[in-house]
């Protein structure tokens, strides 16, 4: 057990850090949540985070938060169509373009994919160049 100001933190509390810091993958906001300090919450963490329970943990997590996160994108591109076929902006397409943005963006950070766009370039062969203009 880890202790907490000279208490032994309790199977449960330790589980609840974990737990908290699987979603929020942050020491103060984790620390912030429950009301244990932040330097604890970081301890326990370190100490647990390749525990197989909680390796499967933010594994299952992550993937509840990449599925719940795809139905609200669809959900938005849904409401989006509605809006511009209806004519109907109650609410601003901008905010719903801006919201949507943030879905995909916390979506690919969970898959661990790309969050900005890359920029590929290539040199084309020089008998194709005269035919690119």
């Amino acid at each position: 057990m880890i202790k907490i100001r000279g208490k032994k933190t309790d199977p449960e509390t330790i589980y609840a850090i974990m737990a908290v810091w699987a979603l929020t993958e942050n020491f103060s906001e984790t620390s912030r949540i429950l009301g244990i300090p932040v330097n604890t919450v970081e301890g326990i963490v370190k100490s647990h985070k390749n525990d197989d329970e909680f390796v499967k943990l933010r594994k299952d997590t992550k993937g509840k938060f990449v599925d719940r996160t795809t139905q609200l994108i669809d959900k938005l591109l849904d409401r989006m169509e509605d809006t511009v076929d209806n004519n109907e902006f109650a609410i601003p397409l901008n905010q719903l373009s801006s919201a949507l943005g943030m879905l995909y963006e916390k979506r690919a950070l969970a898959l661990g994919e790309a969050t900005e766009n890359t920029k590929v370039t290539f040199e084309l062969p020089e008998e194709v160049k005269d035919f690119a203009g």
